[in-house]
């Protein structure tokens, strides 16, 4: 069974708040910051969770629209892939008359 695909959506508005998740607030007294959690395992993040981790701290607009260009490969290219896995292990059976419809599917 193919594993489940997590679907990226190109509009930002639905990208939610990715961030709270993988930073820690910082205050002191003079000043708030915020700074990048260090327990955080990039390698155990989904590419969507990826891509949104890095669009969410990204201040380019030019990198968020290559961004936005690049997942939507990434999720086409997933989508050809598994398209083309299920296409290799049909089989299509050409000239054969349909069974009658009254038969029972033992008898088809």
């Amino acid at each position: 069974m193919a594993p489940k695909v997590d679907r990226f959506s190109k509009n930002k508005e639905t990208l939610g708040t990715f961030s709270e998740a993988f930073v820690v607030k910082q205050r002191d007294s003079n000043n708030s910051s915020v700074t990048p959690s260090v327990d955080v395992d990039y390698a155990t993040l989904s590419a969507t969770q990826l891509i949104k981790a890095v669009l969410e701290r990204n201040s380019d607009p030019l990198i968020e629209k290559m961004q936005l260009v690049l997942a939507g490969k990434i999720s086409k290219d997933v989508s050809e892939f598994l398209e083309a896995d299920k296409r290799s292990r049909s089989i299509v059976i050409s000239g054969i008359d349909d069974a009658p419809s009254h038969l029972l599917p033992s008898e088809r």
